[in-house]
């Protein structure tokens, strides 16, 4: 960390061979009620379990109006069964599927298992599946069973739920769902939508499950295979489906998969806004301020330089067009803000002399990065902005600890209210950087940087806290931890957070502007590369703080 300036003021069954009759269907559409007893053209059947022999079946009575239907599992334990639909569309790429049916699900053991799902992959196997699906396509998993505990009635465990799950990853789920609203043992209609744009819905028995969900990574997929797997254990259900209609969608349409956000910059900031449109690459994407085109301005990105208090209350939103479909964002707001700092600092550094200044103390600890000299923070000569010099609190290795505390200026005064500004680099060294730094001002910070998780701030007053590494689980880019995050405290209590991208605080070769102000009337305000993190908050338990020193505390 470097300181160049600074001012202060699914489990798989057994399968047997598959059943396979007629032709592959080609032409985007699938249609069947099942009425004739036969497994339809074009498509696979599978099946294994407890009885190798097992194989889903066509067969009445049962279906809707007591026809006939697909049977892919009955009331029986230990039975598998898949149905697989091959391509409909002979390679062209597939921007979206509709299916609607009848499924019925229940008629089994008081408690059912295991579940079902619909699958559409292009590496949909030759085998069976259950309530987990297949392929690394689109999945949507109906799991009526709780495997956690064994118990869906409780609400406990993992079941009954609806997920979404693209390329294997669960990217959507429904909340923990009642089992009525899964097992009926009659037939209810079912819709489920990969749309055109991205988007994803399902409709399951008139209750809308999923609307509009648009998730990361979307793709066309290129010969896909669409197939219904189920299976029971120790428990059973039937699985059964009639009157299944497909259809898919080779033209694909724009989708604002996110929308740009609202955000708020200090005076004098850019602010860029930034959308993601599903099947970009073919759209054409411009940019409105108050619903009115920004001449020139197109693609996913735009920004506004050198923001004006005039600028803010503005509203910009991107328009998509494909063909002969247009879609609008939702509108960001941008705020601009005057952070006003004192006209003349009590302290200026720039670094550039290669000294530590007078009124300061650095402190060090573990090994300087040729494994032997003990580490200490040190002025640069060069490093720093536009190369110049800077304060550099740990280098790009491994175990370092650096503290620079600058004296009470105030003679033990009591100080109501403080200002700073300073420009940071943090980054250069591993893939998954490591740990963070942090801006105090306190009468107790210790004569040390070894003060423990330093990135969490030192002493009983102003805290600001970069945290680059989430300890939660080791991994900072999933933002499911507690870092990436700036925090603002007042002492151990917490006044605001703002989670980042790690990006947004790894700033690698270059610097970041950070601006801190805590005002006489205890309100705290704080930017970061002129994004504004914190406005007039206020903070709890805010006092005037006598013998006050600054400190900037960082540790690999």
């Amino acid at each position: 960390m470097r300181i160049p300036k600074l001012f202060l003021p699914l489990l798989l069954g057994a399968t047997i061979p598959a059943l396979f009759l007629a032709t592959s269907i080609h032409g985007g559409t699938f249609s069947a009620n099942f009425n004739d007893g036969l497994i339809p053209a074009g498509t696979l059947v599978f099946g294994g379990g407890d009885n190798p022999a097992y194989l889903p079946v066509v067969e009445a009575p049962g279906g809707v109006g007591d026809t006939a239907c697909l049977k892919l599992t009955k009331n029986a334990n230990g039975q598998w069964g898949s149905f697989i639909i091959e391509d409909l569309d002979s390679g062209a790429a597939v921007y979206g599927v509709r299916a609607t049916f009848m499924a019925r699900v229940g008629g089994g053991t008081s408690v059912p298992a295991d579940g079902w799902s619909f699958c559409v992959s292009p590496d949909l196997p030759n085998a069976t599946w259950g309530e987990t699906g297949a392929g690394s396509g689109l999945r949507v998993c109906f799991d009526t069973y709780d495997n956690t505990d064994g118990d869906p009635f409780n609400g406990t465990g993992e079941a009954p739920q609806i997920r979404l799950v693209i390329g294997g990853q669960t990217v959507a789920t429904t909340p923990l769902l009642p089992l009525s609203d899964l097992i009926n043992n009659a037939f209810v209609p079912v819709e489920i939508k990969l749309n055109a744009d991205g988007s994803f819905d399902l409709t399951y028995n008139g209750k809308v499950h999923f609307s509009k969900v648009f998730f990361p990574g979307y793709q066309p997929l290129y010969y896909p295979r669409l197939g219904f797997g189920a299976r029971t254990g120790g428990l059973n259900a039937n699985h059964w489906i009639d009157d299944l209609n497909i259809e898919t969608y080779t033209t694909p349409k724009p989708g604002i998969a996110q929308n740009p956000q609202s955000q708020t910059v200090v005076v004098g900031a850019s602010a860029t806004f930034s959308v993601t449109v599903n099947n970009g690459d073919a759209a054409t994407i411009e940019w409105l301020r108050n619903g009115t085109v920004i001449p020139g301005e197109v693609g996913t990105t735009y920004t506004l330089t050198g923001a004006a208090l005039t600028d803010s209350g503005a509203k910009f939103s991107a328009r998509a067009t494909l063909g002969g479909t247009t879609v609008t964002s939702a509108e960001a707001t941008l705020t601009v803000v005057a952070i006003d700092l004192p006209a003349t600092p009590i302290l200026s550094y720039n670094f550039n002399d290669g000294l530590v200044p007078s009124e300061a103390v650095v402190y060090g600890d573990g090994l300087a990065a040729d494994g032997w000299t003990p580490w200490s923070p040190y002025v640069a000569l060069f490093g720093g902005v536009g190369d110049s010099g800077v304060l550099e609190l740990t280098e790009a290795a491994n175990g370092q600890k650096g503290a620079f505390i600058i004296a009470d200026q105030h003679a033990g005064a009591p100080v109501y209210g403080v200002a700073a500004r300073f420009d940071v680099r943090i980054g250069g060294g591993s893939a998954v950087p490591a740990d963070g730094m942090s801006f105090n001002f306190a009468a107790d910070l210790p004569d040390s940087a070894n003060a423990g998780d330093v990135e969490e701030g030192v002493g009983s007053g102003l805290r600001v806290c970069f945290d680059i590494y989430d300890n939660a689980d080791g991994n900072p880019h999933n933002a499911t931890g507690e870092a990436p995050a700036i925090t603002l405290k007042w002492g151990p209590t917490v006044v605001g957070e703002v989670k980042t991208a790690l990006n947004d605080l790894v700033t690698g070769d270059a610097f970041a502007d950070v601006i801190v102000r805590l005002t006489p009337d205890g309100l705290l305000d704080v930017a970061w590369n002129g994004k504004v993190l914190l406005y007039r908050a206020p903070v709890p338990g805010f006092g005037s703080i006598a013998s006050g020193r600054f400190g900037f505390f960082a540790r690999t």
